[in-house]
């Protein structure tokens, strides 16, 4: 494995791994350092909603194409705010008769994007990957990791999440604040078809939402829910 690379990304998560594939798709030297050592994504069972100008950008990486299971069209939104008997309805044929959004199941989403990055001779992913420290140079930057493997490249891609080791160590200032909420988030099959029907209930509490999902390899009719 080489050291020197166009560009280190930190994280594979969505974010890194999507950006990772799109940089390999252009012939970009990038090493994608990954803290989850496993592959084996069949135990996640979130969801993620996809926009019509994110899919844009995965069909551009090419992992919109890879997978595995059709993604859920959203062609109508049920709103509802608290008490009001007022339901506020968005139909997908108001507008030009494009979808508002896509659900698709997190294990799908990495499976594609695992699939991309394997064809893209530029990038290599480093999984168990966790980063001790950087040290700058006048034209590159070294990427230390803990167990002592050091990457150069003239760009670092902070894409470590909330808690970003990348961000502590630039020093970005931030806001934060508890909203002294939880959220539980499951998956319900249910007999009848949904539609392709979200509903978003906001309660003073907090959110109540049903996204559509696709049916599973059994037939049976499936939605998100976040409580």
């Amino acid at each position: 494995m080489k050291k020197n690379y166009d560009a280190v990304i930190v994280g594979g998560g969505m974010a890194g791994l999507t950006l990772a594939c799109l940089l390999g798709r252009g012939d970009v030297a990038v090493v994608c350092l990954d803290q989850t050592a496993s592959h084996n994504t069949q135990n996640d069972l979130r969801t993620t909603a996809i926009s019509y100008g994110s899919r844009q950008i995965l069909e551009k990486a090419g992992i919109w194409q890879n997978l595995r299971s059709p993604a859920c069209p959203i062609e109508k939104i049920d709103i509802l705010d608290g008490d009001s008997p007022v339901l506020l309805d968005f139909l997908s044929v108001e507008a030009a008769g494009k979808s508002f959004g896509w659900i698709v199941e997190n294990a799908d989403l990495r499976a594609a994007m695992m699939k991309i990055l394997k064809s893209c001779k530029a990038v290599v992913h480093v999984a168990p990957a966790k980063v001790k420290d950087f040290r700058a140079g006048d034209k590159n930057i070294s990427t230390v990791l803990e167990d002592g493997a050091a990457f150069t490249s003239a760009l670092v891609i902070g894409a470590d999440g909330r808690h970003s080791f990348t961000r502590e160590w630039m020093d970005v200032p931030v806001r934060e604040w508890n909203y002294n909420q939880r959220a539980i988030i499951c998956t319900a099959i249910h007999e009848h078809p949904h539609h392709h029907v979200a509903v978003e209930h906001f309660w003073p509490q907090g959110p109540f939402a049903i996204l559509p999902m696709a049916d599973d390899a059994q037939g049976r009719h499936r939605s998100a829910v976040v409580f």
